[in-house]
């Protein structure tokens, strides 16, 4: 069955790249970064406003990077990204600070963006199913590996650090330029189809609108406190906090397929519905632990329930979606969520001063019951207009 996938090397390079740029994703701005509030090396206010930056860098580069590609060359453009990563990130490991670390979280939102446009591009054809699910599973593996590896490294020799990330950008970049992307064409839609999807994706999905925004910005006030949260008000030690990581992280993969399953077979509304009532709830119920046994189970259920929760909201996204800009579809959705991402994490740090990050991870889960609440009552009076 994936006899034709194999054949496809170039492709399969170019996932293995994104792979490594997530885990410097998931390692720098998911894991390594927090920890630095946890161990006061840098302001909690700063590393918000910073992995903020990031994701907003990540989004507006995503509108226009198509433009600069398309005239300036696939090859320019990549290798100045890669370029400027190597250099910004060994800055900021060889001398910390708060502007290198802005710096550093910027250029590599800015960085990242356009391989994923390189790789959905390649991902495209009669095989773009299959390859789609070669594409998440590099991502959420990248991103996974990334954020546990580093905090077991942040536990075992920090000095490695300043040689370590900068040299999986290193290897990312000669990975990539043994890859044929010659014949990647990127596709530039008219702006006016553009703008016309866009409205209508728009007014269509009116209703979506809501949890895109709040769970995007309930993940990202996460981001910045989770470690901190960890240590100081479940008082875990960071090994401890490393292993819930890892738990939670193993729960979310391997549930994810046959949650999938489970998914296309049920009505969407149930586990929607069901996905953020639970994940609010053990969220907040992690607010109230003290004993590890019971952090460890609220990781499980939550690990689970993500995956519950994945696929049944890309499927109820993707009903949304005009069928006209299908291949620019997700980039809309991805820059909508991303302002809830963008937002997340400056706030959830800037409630959390004062070492009350306990606040954050409350809020959090309000804004994920809230979103429940609001499709419970969606899927209500939708199931009754139908009937």
């Amino acid at each position: 069955m994936l006899k034709p996938l194999v054949k496809d090397k170039p492709f399969l390079l170019l996932v293995f790249v994104l792979t490594l740029l997530e885990f410097v994703r998931g390692a720098i701005i998911i894991s390594y970064l927090p920890s630095l509030a946890s161990s006061q090396l840098i302001s909690l206010t700063f590393i918000g406003l910073a992995i903020t930056l990031h994701f907003v860098s990540d989004a507006v580069t995503n509108i226009g990077i198509g433009f600069f590609m398309k005239r300036l060359g696939v090859k320019l453009v990549m290798h100045s990204c890669f370029f400027l990563m190597v250099v910004s990130v060994s800055l900021f490991f060889l001398t910390p600070s708060n502007g290198l670390m802005i710096f550093a979280a910027i250029v590599l939102g800015l960085g990242i963006c356009p391989l994923w446009l390189v790789v959905l591009t390649k991902a495209s054809g009669k095989n773009r199913g299959k390859n789609m699910g070669f594409v998440y599973f590099g991502w959420l593996f990248g991103i996974a590996t990334g954020t546990i590896s580093m905090n077991v490294i942040s536990t075992l020799q920090v000095d490695m650090l300043g040689f370590f990330v900068p040299f999986l950008l290193l290897l990312a970049w000669f990975i990539y330029s043994r890859s044929d992307t010659k014949k990647v064409e990127i596709k530039q839609m008219n702006m006016k189809t553009e703008w016309q999807g866009l409205i209508q994706f728009v007014k269509k999905s009116k209703i979506v609108i809501p949890g895109v925004l709040l769970q995007g910005m309930a993940m990202g006030m996460l981001i910045p406190i989770l470690p901190s949260f960890a240590i100081e008000e479940l008082h875990l030690t960071e090994p401890q906090y490393v292993v819930m990581l890892v738990v939670g992280g193993l729960c979310a993969i391997v549930f994810l397929i046959p949650m999938g399953k489970w998914v296309d077979i049920v009505n969407i509304r149930i586990p929607i519905i069901i996905g953020f009532s639970v994940f609010a709830l053990f969220l907040y119920l992690l607010t109230t632990s003290d004993t590890l046994l019971f952090t460890t189970i609220c990781v499980i259920v939550i690990g689970i329930f993500y995956a519950m929760l994945l696929p049944a909201w890309n499927s109820f996204l993707a009903d949304f979606i005009p069928s006209y800009i299908k291949e620019a579809s997700w980039g809309l959705v991805s820059s909508l969520q991303g302002i809830g991402v963008m937002v997340g994490p400056l706030v959830g740090s800037l409630l959390a001063l004062g070492k009350n990050t306990e606040v954050t991870i409350t809020i959090s889960a309000l804004l994920l019951g809230l979103t429940a609440l609001f499709y419970f009552g969606y899927f209500s009076v939708f199931a009754r207009i139908r009937s």
